[in-house]
């Protein structure tokens, strides 16, 4: 029986520690992964890939939703014919890259930072090329690798399961049935529609079942609904329906958890607040992780450590702290600005 080990958050160095343990703890057993992830730190994922390819029984992945940036890149080391995939999935890639305001900054992206970047890169697209050509990859995409892996621009290609299995990414695509789907979509709308004017009740407004269609709005009727006449009336949809918002606010809170270790009260407050994780609190969260550390091993060819020379003295308040958080970031890299 094969262990499963799910991978349904970004991936930085909490996700990478806890997938890197779950591993080692089954290293006797055979894996399942389960992807549904929109990526995150190149450096994190390489840990997570060293563990898959030690791992000495069969390792098996299914993408659940999406496999973006890190994710798609993890799919590139599990054997195609052990990947499988839903239809409605998506895989994006992208080259990696540091923060812009680290790479539309002439003086802090020096040419040893770029060097380092390149170097990971080249790595990204051997492991492309090694499940498919370049001919192919544009073929399917309309884009080459040599664009998108240009340090001059940054560019997002999205690609189907159709197309990652052309591509030998993944062998097998699961087709989620259009009944079973529109039965779902319209259960989700019902429940929409649910209003709570008290805790204990819900209106519903549906159209008459005896009604004949027309634009006359007499023709509509409203009616009062409590959750548990809801459940009773419809007990398969409302049973499914919760799994699935059970599912979404999983998916919700584990984006907060994820960075808990960086900011857990930010993290608290956005649990608490009921919203979906933004774009905006990621790169804030990312910025701290880069703060704390999270490049700290992409020199991992040079691990010696580079004294940073003493910063020249600040005219403002505000340049001093940047040139102190650009000093961390190169001390980190283990790269002597010049």
């Amino acid at each position: 029986m094969r262990k499963q080990i799910l991978l349904y958050s970004a991936i930085y160095a909490y996700t990478a520690a806890s997938f890197i343990k779950d591993l080692a703890d089954n290293k006797n057993s055979n894996i399942e992964i389960r992807v549904n992830t929109p990526g995150g730190s190149v450096l994190d994922g390489y840990g997570m890939i060293a563990q898959i390819s030690e791992h000495e029984k069969d390792i098996f992945l299914k993408v659940d939703g999406q496999a973006a940036s890190m994710g798609a890149i993890l799919c590139l080391f599990v054997p195609t014919q052990n990947i499988e995939a839903l239809d409605v999935s998506t895989f994006l890639f992208h080259r990696a890259a540091y923060g812009w305001w680290i790479e539309d900054d002439k003086k802090a992206f020096t040419p040893e930072l770029q060097a380092s970047l390149k170097k990971v890169n080249d790595h990204l697209r051997a492991a492309m090329e090694g499940k498919f050509t370049a001919d192919q990859w544009f073929k399917e995409t309309g884009v080459s690798l040599d664009d998108l892996f240009s340090i001059d621009s940054r560019i997002d290609v999205e690609i189907s399961a159709e197309q990652a299995k052309r591509l030998g990414i993944i062998g097998s695509i699961k087709t989620i049935t259009p009944e079973k789907r529109a039965e779902i979509n319209s259960l989700s709308a019902k429940i929409a529609a649910i209003r709570l004017p008290e805790p204990a009740t819900a209106t519903a407004t549906t159209n008459s079942p005896a009604a004949v269609p027309t634009n006359n709005d007499s023709n509509k009727k409203t009616n009062k609904m409590t959750l548990p006449e809801f459940k009773a009336a419809n007990p398969e949809g409302y049973e499914a329906i919760l799994k699935e918002g059970a599912k979404e606010e999983r998916d919700r809170v584990g984006s907060f958890l994820t960075f808990a270790h960086l900011d857990l009260k930010a993290c608290i407050e956005g649990i608490e607040s009921g919203e979906k994780i933004t774009q905006k609190q990621m790169s804030e969260f990312t910025l701290k992780g880069i703060q704390s550390g999270h490049l700290s091993a992409i020199t991992a060819e040079n691990p010696q450590g580079v004294e940073t020379p003493e910063a020249e003295k600040a005219k403002t308040a505000t340049q001093e702290k940047v040139k102190d958080f650009q000093s961390a970031v190169f001390s980190d890299l283990g790269i002597t600005r010049k």
